[in-house]
């Protein structure tokens, strides 16, 4: 029998895929701070998770004072200290790392959001930069 590797968009890619799988048993790697996602999707399922803690987090709250045209924020944790004492112009682009990022700023009512097509740090530079020299031949 050979092992498959797979990546997942999201959470509730990874959740769906949990779900239809007859795991026992998950062990989980996250932070103290993390999203419950993983947990309430699998709340109807007979699995044990298992949380290790890797890592604590502590939430810093910037109060920025310019304005900026592109603001790269690569986790919603990111995007949490950012919102708590600031504002943005509409046209701020907040360029994401991934989906869940993209879904907690759409959540705080910032539409204006670019995500790269994976979550890839170099990825997300390199497509940001090209749509926006695509943006400006147009």
């Amino acid at each position: 029998m050979s092992a498959k590797i797979a990546d997942f968009k999201d959470m509730k890619s990874l959740v769906a895929e949990l779900g239809k799988r007859c795991f026992q048993q998950v062990l989980y790697f996250c932070a103290d701070n993390h999203r419950d996602e993983l947990e309430q999707g699998l709340k109807d399922h007979p699995v044990e998770i298992i949380k290790v803690i890797t890592h604590e987090s502590r939430l810093t709250v910037p109060v920025l004072d310019e304005a900026y045209d592109a603001i790269f924020v690569f986790s919603p944790r990111s995007a949490e200290s950012l919102l708590k004492k600031n504002t943005f112009d509409p046209q701020t682009v907040f360029a994401c790392i991934g989906p869940t990022t993209v879904s907690y700023l759409h959540e705080q009512g910032i539409t204006n959001t670019f995500c790269a097509s994976r979550p890839d740090n170099k990825l997300l530079l390199k497509e940001f930069y090209s749509r926006k020299i695509s943006a400006g031949r147009s």
